[in-house]
């Protein structure tokens, strides 16, 4: 019991599974607008109807037709409804008849399912029926009674699931499992038992090829995904649950079509798992690795690893369709540079009439590298549209990089796109080195270097040193040979194949002791490199640095090969003044101007630069336990050495290591090569290729001048090169240099003398120094190769000229050299400069130390031209001694005085004066030399600064700003001798007389004016000086302050009018000030200064603020008003003012112009001035009131408050061409009390008339500088109808006037109006125009004008001819006036001096008046770029001057046609035109040259011959030992 119970159970999950497999497919695949919840299969019944609910009789009308899941689902699994299933179903009227309905259809279903090989025996249509439409059927059929089907709702739903269970499985088996087999790939045709209908008798045909499906890809995958050692069960599949639940035959699959998925994903699973738990994890990852390409698939583990056949066919189903697409059909290809990002663009277009939606991903190993703007998102493609989008490479490493760009489609619908996928190949073409370091190494050294890199990464790493190297130079520039030509400054690049080849050498010559470096960013860190060269020739290296995660970087080192270090070389010396400086390898020749120098060079055949070089690179290739093996062994040498030079290709050099060769059997030819005309030797020499073999090189030297010779002599072969080093010193017998000093006595002077060593010997040098006031080291050694400065001391301690000679002895070799000495001694500084501080008329005592630099006693006589000075006249000092030396100063006055205080030491003269401090005069038979110079004397510079004593007096004066204040100040003399006093006076606003004279015993008066400008408390002082009791001062107490208030005159005023005043405002200071205005009675006085209540006034000058008053009754009222100016400097000016009201008068005419026969209405503004509310009138008054009329509705009794303005609208209608005059009144009536106050307004009325339209105008048209004189006749037009016929003549220019006589006798002004405001000016002065003729026509009046019209520019304007009659009227004539532009003033041309080469030409220009005019300088428009103007503004120097200089400039950059241009100078009035023609260079074509060959040797340095004439008067050439 307990089995079957168990078995029953495993029966229900099996099924459960099962249905649960279906549902899941039907929800994500079975309908057309996309996924639907489908948690059971009596779903799809439960949605199944035709009616919308069950609806009555009354509810017929509402019912519609509607499909259900079912039906949605087969018509997109099939393409179309089942056969016998209309299109469009008709509605249920009755729920019977919807029963009936549903009933037919699910009998068609099935009988479809059948006839497709569906397995539906003993299946109803009416088990399908929802339980209430069961009943229904039941009723409708008479079946209620039968046996048969279910009699409760529990056991319906049983037998109807059952149904609806078999139902789905077989719609999986013959409508969806079918679509396997409609596309079957190549390699699975083959297998014709897959294909076979009756191949087997349990799978059908689709299970079959799903099977060999999965075989195929496992058997073809399985050792590429788990490698070819790997332990992979060899198994076949022939089941859907067994031989799957492991994933490795998924995985398989996964991989044939996303090999990315392999290192990311498929290596982590068991090859062979034998436990639940190792199924588990591979289940886990096949899962992960659908999800991780965008698998759009419900899907856990656990369907995997406790498998259910009927999921995994669905699933297998699913990956069979889909995985092909991800196998990418396209490639997409990127190169670039290394750390430089390349874009290209994937285009996408939709075919459909609807919207796809697709997910971007980027997957694969070097995904990375790519970037997607859209990446991980959805995007939405709409119907008949197409996208592009950008694909972003950035490349970090060396290496090809691939990923795969996947569109996943997404929606689940019939109408969503497929999966694309496109393979993603990038190239890094070359690198750009992050750095670049030269190095320059001599042959056969080592060299170090520090490579400096900064990390261009955000993050820090390990990176792994790779070093490629390579001696061909065209290996690491750009791949672009032709475009490196044409642009020479591009950028350097390195071939990503020269970065993975090795050098034609076995062994690499750079060398790094660091296999990785830790870089972190923003901190430099050095690369250690070490350069051993061999050969003659450059040598090229590249660093790899490299990281997994971050990327790779590549430094370039380019190391340029200098000649090697010289070679020791042997010689017998058969000349006397040779030697040799082992220390430096150099040979030196030491000759005379002249002489013959011959020597030998003994050459080896072993060259151990060589062999050491070579033995250090071969060190680099050996491991510590392999380097210590040969060194125990002894075997180190000659091992490494034959094996070095082997890998480095040079087989040549094996010949010198073999000892048993016999001598002279072969020799080692080497050239030679010499870089100094003055060295002579043979061109090759031979030496025997032994190891002990060596030859005999002669040298000769022979120079005529002297001087320092330096000679390299280059032995060459082919992989051998020597350097040998000659020095030659040829001297001269005699050498002498003069040297001249010149100092202040006791100022000593130190002159440092350089001394230059050429050569590469040390030169100790003995000196020996014979004058006096010289001195100098007795010794001093000038190093090899160095400069060394002698310091010689000058340092007299008396006036004169002293000479004598130092010499400088080479103790090596007694050669000397000899420097004549001059020294002359000035007269002395100051001992010191002495400042002393105290105040007049006190005492102060200051000591001096005072030297003797004499050996002897001498006494010093002591003089001065400070008068306040004293102290003892002499002063006796001991030799070399230092004596105190009181002095007292008592000044009389304040101030700052200077002089001197000399010390002689015999009798001299001083002379005192202001103007010089000293002067000391020569006895007549003293000596000016030596001995004999000047006698000794010492002097100081005092500096004393005398304060002033305290003030006699302090005495008070207050005035006001911009007026004065005299004080007298009583000054008394108590001497008996008059007195001339000098007054010095201080202090802002104070004047007085510069001098005053007082008599013997008496008194005078002494006026002082303060006259302040600005406002303030201040202070300033008078100082007297004369008398003999010395300075007396009186200190000034000063108050400044405001201005006293002005009153201005009454102001006299109608009312209704205003009348101005102006106050003058003055700033006396040398800044202008802004003062801030207020007024006390602002209704009728208002200040017109800045909008903001403030007046600035400029510096040092006046300016006058307009006060308006206005009156608002007669009389003077309340018009009294205080303006006030107040500034901080300055400080408050008050203006007082008054004013005085009048009854007004007859105001201004007002002039209103109106078209005959028509009408003009003006505006009259009336404000009521008055400070009180008045009722006013308004009325025309006057002899033409027909002409006239009053547009206001109510003209009596009008209220105006005070202030209101009233607009009095006047029309004015012209009849006849007449003045018309007429008043306005307007009349205040301010009650029985007051008188009423009238106000005339007189009006005058001017008609106007336009015989012409603007297109009849008079059209005067000339050339710009051009004159053109013509006649303008024009018509005044006249009738003498009446004003009453007037109207039937409207076609009258003239209009009714009166009589032609009248109008004869008429006078007539004339004025040209512009119509443009801009150019009124130029009209007025190009046009001028006079009456001439005045005739009788007819009825009418023809004026004749002569016009004159000299335009001086181009312009264009329309005007009016304005012809006023002296009775009134105005005729208004259209003119047109045009200036075209002129000829040009002067064709200048430019003859170009070249290609790109400027040529300038200047011209002069004047304005036509007498003061500058401003200008502007423009090319016209099509002038050529390629000739420019300067200046472009300014202003034309004035008609009497030279002109304003123009500067007209060509710089062609093409050959072939002339250039053109039009320069256009223009002021307000004139105009100046000038063609500009400029001349390009003839072209020339290049002449070919033959080509030279050029066989100067690159290893020679040249050599650049000395100036030694330059030298000899620079320095001290010595001579060599």
């Amino acid at each position: 019991a307990s089995s079957a119970s168990s078995s029953s159970m495993y029966g229900e999950l099996f099924l459960q599974d099962c249905v649960m497999s279906a549902c899941r497919w039907f929800s994500m695949f079975g309908w057309a607008e996309g996924i639907k919840s489908v948690t059971s299969p009596t779903d799809l019944r439960e949605r199944v109807g035709y009616g919308v609910g069950r609806s009555t009789g009354k509810q017929r009308s509402n019912i519609k037709a509607s499909k259900g899941l079912l039906l949605e689902m087969l018509s997109h699994i099939c393409g179309r409804l089942p056969p016998g299933i209309p299109l469009n179903l008709p509605p249920s009227a009755t729920p019977s008849e919807r029963v009936n309905l549903q009933y037919n259809i699910y009998s068609t279903i099935l009988i479809f399912i059948k006839g497709l090989g569906g397995l539906l025996w003993g299946m109803l249509p009416e088990s399908l029926l929802d339980y209430q439409d069961f009943l229904q059927w039941r009723r409708d059929n008479d079946t209620e009674g039968s046996v048969l089907y279910p009699t409760s709702k529990a056991e319906f739903d049983e037998w109807s699931q059952q149904t609806w269970t078999h139902l789905t499985m077989q719609i999986i088996k013959v409508l969806i499992l079918p679509q396997v087999s409609n596309r079957v790939p190549k390699y699975l045709r083959d297998a014709a038992s897959a294909l076979e209908p009756f191949g087997s008798n349990i799978y059908s045909v689709p299970e079959r090829v799903l099977l060999a499906w999965l075989n195929h890809h496992y058997h073809t995958q399985k050792s590429v995904v788990y490698g070819e050692g790997a332990t992979v069960c060899d198994k076949t599949v022939v089941t859907f649950d067994v031989d799957l639940m492991d994933s490795t035959v998924l995985a398989c699959a996964l991989a044939a079509y996303c090999p990315f998925l392999v290192d990311t994903h498929i290596r982590r699973m068991y090859t062979e798992p034998t436990s639940p738990e190792q199924c588990t994890h591979n289940a886990l990852v096949v899962v992960e690795a659908l999800r991780h390409i965008g698998f759009d698939y419900d899907f856990e583990p656990h369907n995997i690893y406790s498998p259910n056949p009927v999921s995994l066919i669905l699933l297998c189903g699913y990956l069979y369709h889909q995985l092909p697409l991800f196998a990418p059909k396209t490639t997409i290809a990127f190169e670039g540079l290394i750390h430089t990002t390349v874009s290209q663009k994937v285009r996408l277009q939709n075919p459909s009439s609807k919207s796809l939606v697709y997910k971007v991903i980027l997957r694969g190993p070097g995904s990375e590298a790519f970037s997607v703007g859209c990446q991980g998102k959805n995007i939405v493609l709409p119907g008949h549209k197409s996208m592009e989008i950008d694909v972003v490479f950035y490349g970090r490493y060396l290496q090809p990089t691939s990923a795969s760009l996947l569109f996943v489609a997404r929606g689940g619908r019939a109408t969503s796109g497929s999966t694309l996928s496109f393979k993603l190949e990038a190239v890094v073409t070359a690198a750009k080195p992050q750095t670049k370091k030269l190095l320059a190494a001599p042959l056969y050294e080592c060299q170090l270097v520090d490579l400096d890199v900064a990390s261009p990464f955000q993050e820090g790493g390990e990176f792994k040193i790779r070093l490629c190297e390579s001696g061909d130079k065209t290996l690491f520039t750009s791949p672009n040979s032709k475009a490196r030509k044409l642009r020479p400054k591009s950028p350097v690049l390195i071939p990503t194949s020269a970065l993975q080849q090795r050098s034609s050498d076995k062994m690499n010559l750079f060398h790094s002791t660091l296999s990785s470096v830790t870089l972190e960013p923003g901190q430099p860190t050095a690369i250690p490199l070490r350069f051993i060269p061999v050969r003659m020739e450059p040598r090229h290296c590249a660093v790899v640095l490299s990281n997994e995660r971050l990327g790779e970087l590549v430094l370039s080192v380019t190391a340029s090969v200098r000649l090697p270090y010289p070679t020791l070389p042997r010689s017998s010396f058969h000349h006397s003044g040779t030697f040799l400086n082992e220390q430096t390898k150099t040979l030196h020749l030491q000759a005379c101007a002249g002489e013959v120098v011959q020597e030998q060079l003994v050459i080896h055949s072993k060259n151990s630069a060589f062999e050491d070089a070579v033995l250090e690179i071969s060190k680099w290739g050996m491991s510590n336990s392999e380097l210590k093996r040969r060194l125990l062994s002894q075997s180190l040498n000659y091992a490494a050495l034959t094996t070095a030079i082997a890998n480095l290709t040079l087989v040549d050099h094996l010949a010198t290591r073999n000892d048993n060769l016999p001598e002279q059997s072969d020799c080692l030819e080497l050239s030679v090569e010499t870089n100094d005309p003055h060295f002579k030797c043979p061109l090759a020499v031979s030496v025997p290729a032994h190891f002990n073999g060596s030859a005999v090189l002669p040298v000769e030297f022979l120079a005529k001048e002297e001087g320092q010779y330096e000679c390299h002599l280059v032995l060459h072969s082919q992989h051998d090169t020597r350097l040998y080093v000659i020095e030659s010193t040829v001297m001269s017998q005699e050498k002498s240099t003069e040297l001249e000093f010149e100092t202040p006595a006791m100022q000593p002077l130190t002159q440092e003398i350089p001394l230059v060593n050429p050569s590469t010997v040390d030169w100790p040098l003995k000196t020996t120094l014979s004058c006096r006031g010289f001195s100098g080291p007795a010794k001093v050694t000038v190093k090899a190769l160095k400069t060394t400065c002698y310091p010689l001391t000058f340092a007299p301690k008396k006036e004169g000229t002293f000479t004598g000679e130092l010499r400088l002895v080479n103790t090596n070799n007694s050669a000397e050299h000899c420097f004549q000495l001059k020294g002359v001694a000035r007269k002395p500084l100051a001992q010191d400069y002495i400042t002393l501080r105290t105040q007049a008329k006190k005492c102060l005592t200051h000591t001096l130390h005072v030297p003797n630099y004499n050996e002897r006693t001498a006494v010093f006589r002591v003089e001065s031209d400070l008068d306040f000075i004293s102290g003892p006249d002499t002063v006796r000092i001991e030799g070399e001694d230092v004596v105190d030396y009181p002095l007292t100063v008592l000044p009389k006055q304040q101030g700052e005085f200077s002089g001197a205080l000399v010390f002689v030491a015999c009798a001299q003269a001083i002379s005192r004066s202001h103007s010089s401090l000293y002067t000391v005069p020569y006895e007549p038979g003293e000596s000016r030399g030596g001995e004999g110079a000047a006698p000794h004397h010492i002097w100081f510079h005092l500096t004393c600064v005398v304060d002033p004593a305290p003030p006699d007096h302090v005495i008070p004066i207050n005035c006001h700003v911009l007026s004065s204040a005299t004080t007298q100040l009583t000054i008394v003399n108590s001497s008996k001798s008059s007195v001339v006093l000098d007054v010095m006076v201080e202090g802002h606003g104070l004047t007085g007389p510069k001098s005053l004279e007082l008599e013997p015993l008496g008194e005078a008066a002494y006026p002082l004016v303060f006259s302040p400008l600005f406002t303030g408390k201040m202070k300033g002082r008078v100082v007297f000086n004369g008398s003999d009791d010395g300075e007396f001062w009186y200190q000034l107490q000063l108050t400044a302050l405001d201005p006293k208030p002005s009153t201005l005159p009454t102001a006299l005023c109608e009312l209704g009018r205003s009348f101005q005043q102006t106050i003058a405002i003055s700033n006396p200071l040398g800044h202008s000030v802004t003062f801030a205005c207020q007024c006390s009675n602002t209704k009728h006085f208002i200040a017109t200064g800045d909008s903001d209540g403030q007046v600035t006034v400029p510096s040092n000058s006046s300016i006058e603020v307009p006060v308006l008053f206005k009156p608002s009754s007669v009389g003077k009222g309340e018009h009294n008003a205080e303006i006030s100016f107040t500034n901080e400097e300055l400080g408050t000016h008050v203006f007082i003012l008054q004013g005085q009201g009048l009854k007004p008068s007859r105001m201004d005419p007002t002039l209103i112009s109106a078209n005959l026969h028509s009408n003009a209405v003006h505006i009259v503004s009336f404000t009521n001035p008055l400070d009180t509310a008045a009722l006013f009138s308004v009325f025309l008054k006057g002899s033409h009131l027909e002409h006239f009329c009053l547009m206001m509705k109510q003209s009596r009794g009008i209220l105006l408050h005070p202030g209101v303005c009233l607009d009095i609208p006047v029309m004015f209608a012209p009849e006849v061409m007449l003045r018309h005059n007429i008043s306005l009144y307007v009349v205040a009536d301010r009650g029985a009390d007051l008188d009423s106050i009238t106000w005339e307004y007189p009006i005058v009325g001017e008609p106007e008339l336009r015989p012409f339209s603007p297109k009849s105008a008079f059209r005067l048209s000339c050339q710009a500088k051009d004159r053109l004189e013509q006649t303008l006749e024009v018509s005044l037009v006249h009738s003498a109808v009446t004003q009453s016929s007037a109207p039937n003549h409207p076609s009258s220019p003239g209009g009714p006037r009166g009589t032609s006589a009248e109008l004869k006798d008429e006078e007539f002004t004339h004025q040209l109006v512009c119509a443009s405001g801009d150019l009124a000016s130029i009209v007025e002065h190009s046009v001028g125009i006079k009456l001439v003729q005045k005739m009788k026509k007819a009825s009418e009046i023809a004026l004749v004008f002569s016009v004159v019209f000299a335009p001086p520019k181009q312009f264009s304007c329309a005007a009016e001819l304005v012809v006023r009659g002296s009775r009134g009227g105005v005729w208004r004539f259209p003119v047109h006036l045009s200036a075209t532009p002129a000829a040009p003033d002067d064709i200048i041309t430019l003859k170009a001096l070249g290609l790109n080469k400027e040529t300038q030409l200047g011209f002069r220009l004047t304005s036509m008046h007498e003061h500058p005019v401003a200008f502007t300088a423009h090319l016209a428009p099509g002038s050529d770029s390629d000739i420019t103007v300067s200046p472009m503004s300014g202003a034309l120097a004035p008609i009497n001057t030279l002109g304003t200089l123009f500067c007209v400039s060509y710089k062609p950059t093409t050959y072939g046609r002339d250039h053109h241009a039009r320069l256009l100078v223009q002021t307000e009035n004139n105009q100046w035109s000038y063609r500009l023609v400029g001349k390009p260079p003839s072209y020339s074509p290049p002449r070919q040259t033959q080509s030279r060959i050029d066989s100067m040797s690159p290893i020679l340095i040249p050599h650049t011959p000395k100036n030694f004439v330059r030298d000899k008067l620079r320095i001290a050439v010595m001579d060599l030992p």
